[in-house]
């Protein structure tokens, strides 16, 4: 499960790199976040299957998520 999150973001973050280098400064934030928003869009499915995924091996293995949430999400 890892490794399939791992190679989805290493392609996000490859094509944020692009973006970089293909916008001016002005651009930048307007154009990552249209990419970020569209790739969480596109890819809506597979983060889906992700989370219910987790969410099976905790109840399998009786589990409690007993952390803080991010302040940033």
């Amino acid at each position: 499960m890892y490794l399939k999150v791992h190679d989805r973001d290493i392609l996000l973050f490859e094509k944020m790199i692009d973006v970089a280098d293909s916008v001016n400064n002005n651009q930048l934030g307007k154009n990552l976040d249209l990419l970020i928003t569209k790739h969480f869009s596109e890819n809506k499915d597979f983060y889906s299957e992700i989370e219910l995924e987790l969410d099976r091996i905790y109840e399998k293995n009786e589990m409690v998520y007993t952390g803080k949430m991010s302040k940033f999400l």
